[in-house]
């Protein structure tokens, strides 16, 4: 979901990505201009692959992450490793293991939790990896930011207007993810600099 994977819909009859990145860097620059700071460049970038699991995240870390010499790494990872029904504990310590490597390059994770599903196979899933993932990011002082609560009905799952299919999101959903991710993680950080 990072490189912002779609369904084809009737919005979108190709499934073109749209990377929530995109938009979290014109809220950036947007708030930046607003509070007339000039000197921060900032330069946001999005490393994910369609279909990737944590395993695959840790593999990539070092050659692809680290080339950017970032000051904060958003990860948002565990959705895809729900399916195979590995442990729950396990894909939290595998985040953890992110969250480390993150630190022992100079910089700070921005912990994310999964979004919710309409699917009915994976909600207590989700709804349990993102207690540990929140538990961790306590323990360990990282900013977390509740993705499942801005993304959520009233019944409890993902609301269908942010997806064009049970669990991938849409250009709303993914915006909504940015504009969350800006408001509970980004303007904090931001005021931190003033």
């Amino acid at each position: 979901m990072t490189a912002g994977f779609q369904s084809p819909s009737l919005d979108n009859p190709n499934g073109n990505n749209f990377p929530y990145t995109r938009v979290l860097e014109q809220l950036i620059w947007s708030d930046l201009r607003q509070r007339n700071i000039t000197n921060i460049g900032v330069v946001v970038e999005n490393e994910g692959i369609n279909g990737d699991r944590i395993g695959g995240m840790i593999l990539r870390f070092n050659p692809r992450v680290t080339r950017h010499k970032p000051d904060y790494v958003i990860i948002w990872g565990g959705y895809n490793d729900l399916h195979p029904n590995i442990e729950i504990q396990k894909i939290a310590l595998d985040l953890k293991k992110l969250y480390d490597m993150t630190r022992q390059i100079g910089a700070e994770p921005i912990a994310c939790s999964l979004t919710p599903s309409r699917r009915q196979s994976t909600p207590s899933r989700i709804i349990e990896l993102n207690k540990q993932i929140e538990t961790i990011c306590l323990k360990e002082k990282i900013l977390y930011v509740n993705l499942y609560n801005a993304l959520i009905d009233a019944e409890g799952k993902l609301d269908s207007k942010y997806t064009n299919w049970g669990g991938h999101l849409n250009n709303l959903g993914y915006t909504r993810v940015a504009e969350t991710i800006f408001d509970k993680a980004i303007k904090k950080i931001i005021s931190d600099m003033e």
